[in-house]
């Protein structure tokens, strides 16, 4: 509990560098998801209800806090853990970030903490994926046995869902696709 996230040297095993979070207690906080944006500078924890940014270069404090949920707004946006963030392949200011509450949202990298586009699958959402082109967002949930695929430029549903054998396990079955957006490939629950 409120670890810090650490940067390691991948060819001596030494430590370089770590960031700390804090909640609005200033209690520390640990990440329950990470992502390196695109270029390669800044570094995104996703927390209860907020994700904070870090400067790779400037190891300490987070430089930016963004409220994902604020009630005293219109109440809408993501509200539980953030368990899953992926930056867009095709457009690096695009940051999706899948919540436990059951959420896709997706974020400008200049947006202060409001949600663009809002999806529900109704399940704690575990993995979040943009394709290769970035008009579509792959989600996974947990004990859940779909993917959905969404339209960033239709937002009122998804796009199709593919079956996996997931639905009775709280285990995080990870999917992935390849390089030329072609095909995507998961595990599932019976081997």
């Amino acid at each position: 509990r409120g670890l810090p996230v650490h940067l390691w040297c991948a060819a001596s095993g030494a430590l370089r560098a770590s960031y700390r979070a804090h909640d609005a207690m200033d209690h520390p906080v640990a990440a329950f998801s990470l992502a390196l944006s695109p270029c390669g500078q800044r570094l995104v924890g996703g927390y209860r209800k907020q994700l904070q940014w870090f400067d790779l270069g400037r190891p300490g404090a987070a430089v930016d806090v963004w409220d994902t949920f604020r009630k005293r707004d219109d109440g809408d946006g993501q509200r539980g853990i953030l368990s899953a963030l992926a930056f867009s392949p095709a457009a690096p200011q695009l940051l999706a970030c899948g919540s436990y509450d059951g959420s896709a949202g997706v974020y400008q990298a200049e947006g202060r903490g409001r949600a663009e586009v809002l999806f529900r699958p109704r399940a704690g959402v575990t993995q979040v994926q943009f394709g290769r082109d970035g008009n579509y967002l792959y989600t996974g949930c947990r004990r859940h046995g779909l993917l959905h695929c969404w339209d960033l430029r239709r937002p009122d549903g998804f796009v199709y869902a593919l079956e996996r054998d997931t639905a009775g396990t709280n285990q995080r079955i990870r999917f992935d696709i390849e390089p030329c957006g072609l095909h995507l490939a998961t595990g599932g629950a019976d081997g």
